[in-house]
């Protein structure tokens, strides 16, 4: 099915839509050692306020460290209101957003669940109600975080 990378892409394409202010990556190779994010161009985020890699399973967490490093601000968690939107802090795994801290960024960076299940596999499957809920919480940090909350 492709949920894993397909839900992703349907929430930065929704929020193109929406928004007249706004950019998106899309990386390839992300599953075999995140080769895409780590021939980024960065001079592409100079004016980024922070980056929301929504590329996560399940319907709550909210990815803020990878090992031990740590991706955001508390600050930023505070301005998102994670909590109320029904994600919680979780540390996960080498993922894009991690590359692009590493190479530099110095704005927080999060990675969120956006509602797929049981990826690559034959029972990989997308939760509607918890696609649109990301959806949303990707939507509200747009609208409503609209300071930078440096991080390095």
């Amino acid at each position: 099915m492709g949920a894993d990378d397909k839900n992703g892409v349907f929430i930065c394409l929704e929020c193109l839509k929406k928004y007249d202010s706004i950019k998106v990556v899309f990386f390839r190779e992300e599953e075999t050692g995140c080769r895409g994010s780590s021939e980024a161009v960065m001079s592409f985020f100079d004016d980024v306020r922070f980056v929301i890699q929504p590329d996560r399973k399940g319907d709550s967490d909210l990815i803020t460290s990878i090992g031990y490093s740590d991706l955001c601000s508390d600050r930023f968690i505070e301005v998102i209101k994670s909590e109320k939107w029904g994600y919680m802090e979780e540390n996960g795994l080498m993922t894009d957003v991690l590359t692009l801290k590493e190479k530099g960024l110095e704005f927080s960076c999060i990675n969120v669940s956006c509602g797929y299940y049981n990826a690559h596999s034959d029972e990989e499957v997308t939760v509607k109600k918890d696609l649109m809920k990301c959806l949303r919480f990707v939507e509200h940090a747009i609208e409503d975080c609209t300071g930078v909350c440096p991080h390095f």
